[in-house]
């Protein structure tokens, strides 16, 4: 049995909930589950029937072949400071409504556990080398909880210095190839998967030139940026007529420097309103 254990510091307020969606509550399925999330949006070279094969295989699955998942997560403290926040810190009124979350500056630990297991087909199966990285990848380009996909709930990991050489990095070590392409000049790292796919995967990722000197101005220009380009019926962050449909573009938050950067990743689900999605960045980027 090997265990990794991050110490991780709030960025911006996570609204990460218990089993009664109202208190605040670490929970180890909700870093899975995003962890999950990101390593789809990787292999976005994947049909759906070998992604969902190689899914079970890592993560745990019911099919015969897969079995209990190669590693465990732990977090520790659960409980953390927490106060109200704005989840739409631009609104004023009655949509500047607040909600408990946990409080930017506040750590705990997350400690990954990995060991050898044997599937239900009587097969080894041990945690990939990468899982690591993966973990990483899944603080750096995302967050966790509620309105994730909008800055909040951004964590960044004690030790670890970001930048889009470390990310491609990453990247290219989960994927098992050299396919993700870092563009030093215009600052972007691109994915050789150009068509839209049948589950979200990473088109491009841009880490903003332009810096905020606090979470609370970013988080506001990233509501305000929303709110104007995705028009009534738009798909191109998130929202259609009849229902929700979740942003295929995810801003995280990053810190360095004393300052707070937005960091933009656009995933490659549909196939129109690109300049939306272009104005929104830039809006945000600068």
């Amino acid at each position: 049995m090997n265990k990794t254990t991050y110490t991780c510091v709030i960025l911006t307020p996570m609204f990460l909930y218990g089993a009664d969606r109202k208190t605040p509550e670490l929970r180890p399925s909700s870093f899975k589950g995003m962890m999950r999330f990101w390593w789809r949006a990787i292999n976005g070279n994947m049909k759906v029937r070998e992604l969902k094969k190689k899914e079970g295989e890592i993560f745990g699955g019911i099919d015969k072949d897969q079995g209990q998942s190669t590693f465990s997560i732990l977090t520790r403290p659960n409980e953390i400071g927490s106060s109200n926040y704005q989840p739409l810190p631009h609104h004023t009124g009655t949509k500047g409504f607040k909600k408990v979350g946990f409080s930017p500056g506040e750590e705990f630990e997350v400690s990954l556990i990995t060991k050898s297991h044997k599937s239900t087909d009587n097969k080894k199966r041990k945690a990939p080398d990468w899982i690591g990285d993966l973990f990483e990848i899944t603080c750096l380009l995302g967050g966790f909880g509620n309105r994730s996909r909008r800055g909040f709930g951004s964590i960044a990991i004690k030790g670890l210095d970001p930048s889009l050489e470390l990310i491609c990095n990453k990247l290219n070590s989960i994927y098992g190839s050299e396919v993700f392409l870092l563009d030093v000049t215009n600052g972007i790292i691109t994915s050789p998967f150009s068509s839209p796919t049948d589950y979200p995967s990473i088109k491009k990722v841009i880490i903003s030139q332009k810096s905020y000197t606090s979470y609370q101005e970013l988080l506001q220009s990233i509501g305000r940026a929303s709110s104007k380009y995705n028009p009534s019926g738009s798909v191109a962050l998130g929202k259609i007529k009849n229902g929700r449909l979740a942003s295929p573009v995810y801003v995280s938050v990053l810190k360095f420097d004393g300052k707070y950067w937005p960091i933009v990743t656009t995933l490659n689900i549909i196939h129109d309103e690109k300049n939306s999605q272009n104005k929104f960045t830039e809006a945000i980027c600068g």
